[in-house]
């Protein structure tokens, strides 16, 4: 027998909606919609916007955490990850392209692993919406006390 989860995942790739019977302990009282997270991009296009998107932070981040001058401070970007070393304590983001599921993924020592996909022009983190770029912003303004811009105009 199937899990509920199983069906859900069987019946998302078919592009259904599922609504499953009560089981035990999970009753889900409205259908949940399934999300498409190749429908924006293609592969090309997917590699082409990460590795813009992660140039981009690896100038940002390199000029910020050197303004930063806290001890231990660093930043590397290889293979498609970069680490930021925030320095002072404050701990590590590291950010990778995950390109089999065409995402941007984050580690951060504030909010943990979340997963980004391109959406709407933007990487967006699907469970709740939050954009990544805002989220870094928000997160080294909080460990740091100093504002980072990267959004794009």
């Amino acid at each position: 027998m199937e899990s509920a989860r199983a069906l859900s995942m069987s019946a998302c790739v078919r592009g259904e909606m599922l609504q499953p019977m009560p089981q035990q302990h999970l009753y889900l009282t409205r259908p949940t919609p399934c999300v498409h997270r190749h429908a924006e991009l293609n592969e090309e296009q997917y590699q082409k916007e990460a590795d813009t998107l992660l140039d981009m932070l690896h100038d940002a981040f390199e000029e910020y955490i050197e303004d930063l001058g806290l001890d231990g401070g660093d930043v590397e970007y290889s293979q498609g990850v970069l680490t930021v070393k925030v320095g002072g304590g404050h701990g590590t983001f590291v950010l990778n392209k995950q390109t089999p599921n065409r995402q941007i993924w984050l580690s951060s020592p504030v909010s943990g692993p979340l997963r980004f996909d391109w959406h709407g022009g933007k990487w967006v983190y699907r469970r709740d919406h939050r954009e990544l770029l805002p989220q870094l912003e928000a997160e080294l303004k909080g460990l740091t006390g100093v504002a980072l811009s990267l959004t794009r105009a």
